[in-house]
C-alpha cells in the first residue's frame, strides 16, 4: 500500500512540475553592446506576460526598429525593450514619434548615457582620512555605526575580495554583461570603501558606516581600466529594479547625466518605498540627474564656495579602497555622496523609521564649518534626527 501511495504522490508531484509554465528566456546583451544612441528604450505593461513576445514582434512590423535586448522591471510593472533603429528608415526623434503614438506603447526614450562623477586629483594628500574626521565620524561611531542598513552601491564593480570590503558585501550583480569573471573596477571599489570600509580588521581604513551591509550592484563599466565609468539608462534601470526587491535603506548613485523618464519613475518607486536615495550633485553649478530629481538627496564636495548646494561632504583627496588590495586618494562629488550615505546608514540604525523627507532635513541642518570648507556634521545630523539634546 505505501508504494501505491508513493507511485500516486510522484505522479501528483510530475503532473504539477509539469503544470508550472515555464520561465521566459528574455534577449539580453551586454549594457555595452546596447550604449549608442541607435537604441530606444521602450516599456509596455507588464499584465500579460505570454503576449511581451508577439508585441515585440508587432512592434518591429511596424516601426523601423529590431528588438535586441529585454527585461521586466517589476518594481513598476513594465516591460523594457530595448531597440536598435534601422539604418536609413527614421531619425532617433521620427521614431520615438511615431512609437509615442502607438497605445501599445507605455514609454518611449532614446538610450542615455551617464558617467561616475570624479574630480582629477591635483593637491598634495592631506593627512589620512580627513574627510572621516571632518563629518565626526570617529565620534559617531560610538552611537551608531550602521549596523544592519543595507546600502545599494549602483556603481562599477567594487572589489568584493578587498580586505576591507570582504566582510561587508552581501550581494554582488553585475547589470553591465554576461561575463561569469570580472575585474574589480576603481570607481565603485572607492564608493563602497567610503561608505562601508570595516572597522575591525585592524587594517586599512574605516568606513563612514563600517557595519552597513553593502550591495554591489554594476550599472557601470571603466574603458580602458581606471578611466571614468560609463553607464546607460538600460543597466542603470536593471539595477534600480533589483534594488528595490532587495529590502535596501540607502541607494548610493555617485554618477550623474541627462534627465531619465524611466529611471525618474524607478527613483520615484524607491522614494515611495522609504528608500533614501543619495545621488553625486556634479562638479558644476546645476546638479546633474538624479541628484536634481526632487526628493534624491544631492551631495556636492565640500570644497565648493560660496552657500552650500545640496549636502555637502567631504570631496578632495579622500582615502579609500582601490581594487587589488590597495588604497588610493580620490575627489569629487561621486564620494562627497559616499559620505552622506554612510552618514544616512548610521542615522537609519539609530532611527529606522526616518522617511527620506526628514533624513534630508536633518543633513542639511547640520552643517559645521571646519578649517576653509563647510560640511555636514554626522553628530549633529542625529541629534537633528531626534529632536534630542544629546550629542555625541
Amino acid at each position: 500500500m505505501r508504494a501505491v501511495f508513493t507511485t500516486l504522490a510522484l505522479l501528483v508531484l510530475t503532473a504539477c512540475a509539469a503544470a508550472e509554465p515555464p520561465q521566459p528566456e528574455w534577449r539580453l546583451l551586454p549594457a555595452t553592446v546596447v550604449a549608442g544612441d541607435e537604441h530606444l528604450i521602450v516599456t509596455v505593461p507588464l499584465d500579460d506576460p505570454a503576449r511581451l513576445a508577439a508585441t515585440a514582434a508587432a512592434l518591429e512590423a511596424d516601426h523601423p526598429i529590431t528588438l535586441v535586448s529585454e527585461w521586466p522591471l517589476a518594481a513598476i510593472s513594465v516591460h523594457c525593450y530595448v531597440f536598435r533603429l534601422t539604418a536609413g528608415q527614421a531619425s532617433a526623434a521620427e521614431a520615438i514619434d511615431g512609437l509615442s503614438r502607438d497605445e501599445r506603447v507605455r514609454t518611449v526614450q532614446p538610450m542615455q548615457d551617464f558617467g561616475t562623477l570624479t574630480a582629477e586629483y591635483t593637491d598634495e594628500l592631506f593627512d589620512l582620512q580627513d574627510g572621516l574626521h571632518a563629518i565626526n565620524g570617529p565620534r559617531m561611531h560610538g552611537l551608531t555605526t550602521g549596523r544592519g542598513v543595507r546600502v545599494a552601491v549602483i556603481d562599477t564593480l567594487a572589489d568584493a575580495d578587498h580586505p576591507d570590503l570582504a566582510t561587508r558585501v552581501q550581494i554582488a550583480r553585475d547589470f553591465v554583461g554576461n561575463r561569469e569573471q570580472l575585474t574589480a573596477e576603481v570607481h565603485g571599489t572607492a564608493i563602497a570603501g567610503v561608505i562601508a570600509a570595516d572597522a575591525s580588521n585592524r587594517q586599512g581604513m574605516v568606513g563612514v558606516a563600517p557595519d552597513a551591509e553593502i550591495l554591489v550592484l554594476r550599472a557601470c563599466w571603466e574603458e580602458p581600466a581606471g578611466s571614468p565609468g560609463r553607464c546607460t539608462s538600460f543597466s542603470l534601470a536593471r539595477a534600480l529594479n533589483f534594488a528595490l526587491g532587495q529590502d535596501v535603506d540607502v541607494v548610493n548613485l555617485s554618477l550623474g547625466g541627462p534627465h531619465d523618464p524611466l529611471m525618474a519613475e524607478l527613483v520615484e518607486a524607491m522614494l515611495a518605498r522609504g528608500v533614501v536615495v543619495v545621488a553625486a550633485h556634479g562638479e558644476d553649478a546645476a546638479p546633474r540627474f538624479p541628484a536634481s530629481h526632487p526628493g534624491v538627496i544631492a551631495a556636492t564636495s565640500a570644497l565648493a564656495s560660496g552657500a552650500p548646494v545640496g549636502v555637502p561632504a567631504p570631496g578632495t583627496d579622500i582615502l579609500s579602497a582601490a581594487p587589488g588590495n590597495g588604497f588610493d586618494f580620490y575627489s569629487g562629488s561621486s564620494v562627497a555622496a559616499a559620505h552622506v550615505s554612510g552618514i544616512a546608514a548610521l542615522l537609519l540604525e539609530s532611527r529606522p523609521e526616518l522617511s527620506p523627507a526628514a533624513l534630508r532635513e536633518a543633513l542639511t541642518a547640520a552643517l559645521r564649518v571646519p578649517p576653509d570648507t563647510v560640511t555636514v556634521d554626522a553628530c549633529a545630523a542625529l541629534q537633528a534626527a531626534t529632536a534630542s539634546s544629546k550629542r555625541c
